[in-house]
């Protein structure tokens, strides 16, 4: 995030908990928050202020936004690559280095945009071919059940199934084993 960007976090932040922002307050949480995107710090702050009064710091945000991404990693499917870095399978070529590489700066940028929200791949044609008086007879919930096992559909929704979980009780079942 930029400066601009910055503020226009802290103001919405502001808007909700009453504290005073400062340049000082904008460089600091510039710095924090560097590598996220806006669209993403308006995500955290509104997914922190729907479910706590707390305070909210930066830490904050990039927490929801890590888990944000992963969940989007764990939904989206990585499409196609460019046929010119494969074989006639859809796998890469790890013997041709050029090629290998060529596949590996695609792959780390597909996944990255993936992350970021940037690439989420069209419907399937199911979704596309539904006939619209089936959706309007059905009403507003159509949307949510057509779309629910479309993977990239709603990152948001199931951000809490992907935090991580407390295996300390697993430490005392491999001493035993």
């Amino acid at each position: 995030m930029n400066k601009s960007e910055t503020a226009t976090i802290l103001a919405m932040v502001q808007s909700f908990d009453r504290r005073t922002v400062g340049e000082a307050d904008i460089a600091a949480w510039e710095a924090v928050l560097t590598d996220i995107r806006l669209d993403d710090a308006k995500a955290a702050v509104l997914g922190h202020y729907r479910k706590s009064r707390a305070w909210l710091m930066p830490a904050d945000i990039v927490d929801f936004v890590t888990l944000l991404r992963r969940t989007r990693r764990a939904r989206i499917p990585l499409p196609a690559a460019p046929p010119e870095l494969v074989d006639g399978s859809g796998y890469p070529i790890p013997e041709d280095a050029e090629k290998w590489r060529a596949y590996v700066e695609w792959r780390d940028e597909t996944l990255r945009a993936i992350a970021d929200g940037q690439l989420v791949p069209d419907p399937p044609t199911d979704v596309l071919l539904r006939d619209m008086d089936e959706v309007q007879a059905a009403g507003d919930g159509i949307w949510a059940q057509t779309l629910a096992p479309w993977p990239g559909a709603e990152p948001v929704a199931a951000i809490e199934e992907l935090k991580p979980r407390d295996m300390s009780a697993l430490g005392d079942v491999v001493k035993t084993i």
